[in-house]
């Protein structure tokens, strides 16, 4: 009956459902909108007395999965009684949108007297990659929603001062493999007017003695965007004898996006001492 009375507000009353979305979570109501028109044309400047309800939106998708999973299931045992099936148990569901039930029956509202300002901030950072995504496929793409390349690419964010890369190239993924291998995502943040690079890649099926190729790779992906500084980064941890001097290679995503930051901010630190020791010389 909840969802049957929203649905005929919303068909048969002149309803319009209002998305709001805060810097926590977004939330949901339901406005007559002939009531608010009636309302501004007889009280202009008057501000509504009955104030739309807003209930969070999530928990109530979420809710409202779980209810439809259930009625199919329990659809899908009377059908099976009636024509005396028995389930095989050897195909199984495969596709995009299976993590994305996962994600949204795992999803817990975030609680906000625990949201910290800094915590404020990482999620409008994720929220422009998101944003940048376009839709929930490509989110999936960038990581979403606790990936290790997302969680790198905010972290990369906070340590250049919140600014979002001035550069973001689509995730490359072989078809075969869409959202499970990346091959190559191009990230170019904006230092003073320095522009610093970086080439992101699984190291999914990837040997060690391809580092050679990969690093030729790297200095392409820096000549041609034109960029004073390229650095290559790898999800896993490498024997040191296969490293080189513009590669990061780390399976912990925070860790990793600092190492790269060291390895693209510090030569023009070294750089300015340098042109400043000359000056004092």
């Amino acid at each position: 009956m909840e969802y049957r009375t929203i649905r005929d507000k919303l068909i048969h009353l002149g309803h319009d459902m209002n998305i709001y979305t805060d810097d926590i979570a977004p939330s949901f109501g339901l406005i007559d909108v002939g009531a608010v028109d009636l309302h501004f044309l007889r009280s202009p400047g008057q501000p509504l007395q009955n104030k739309i309800r807003n209930d969070p939106l999530m928990p109530f998708l979420k809710k409202s999965t779980m209810q439809v999973l259930y009625l199919a299931d329990r659809v899908a045992t009377v059908i099976t009684q009636q024509r005396g099936l028995t389930p095989s148990r050897t195909h199984v569901l495969n596709g995009v949108y299976i993590p994305a039930l996962n994600h949204i029956l795992s999803y817990e509202e975030p609680i906000r007297r625990g949201m910290t300002a800094e915590e404020k901030w990482r999620r409008k950072i994720k929220a422009w990659y998101l944003y940048e995504a376009g839709d929930y496929l490509e989110a999936l793409n960038f990581g979403y929603p606790d990936g290790f390349w997302l969680q790198f690419v905010v972290r990369m964010s906070e340590l250049f001062g919140e600014r979002p890369p001035s550069y973001l190239s689509k995730p490359r993924y072989p078809r075969y493999r869409d959202s499970e291998a990346l091959i190559e995502w191009r990230v170019v943040f904006t230092q003073g007017n320095k522009r610093l690079g970086l080439l992101l890649r699984d190291a999914v099926c990837l040997e060690a003695e391809a580092l050679t190729a990969l690093k030729s790779q790297v200095d392409a992906f820096k000549q041609q965007l034109e960029l004073d500084i390229a650095v290559l980064v790898l999800n896993t941890d490498f024997n040191p004898e296969y490293q080189f001097g513009e590669l990061v290679a780390d399976s912990d995503p925070i860790r990793a996006a600092e190492s790269a930051f060291d390895l693209l901010t510090s030569p023009i630190g070294k750089s300015s001492d340098s042109v400043q020791n000359q000056k004092e010389e």
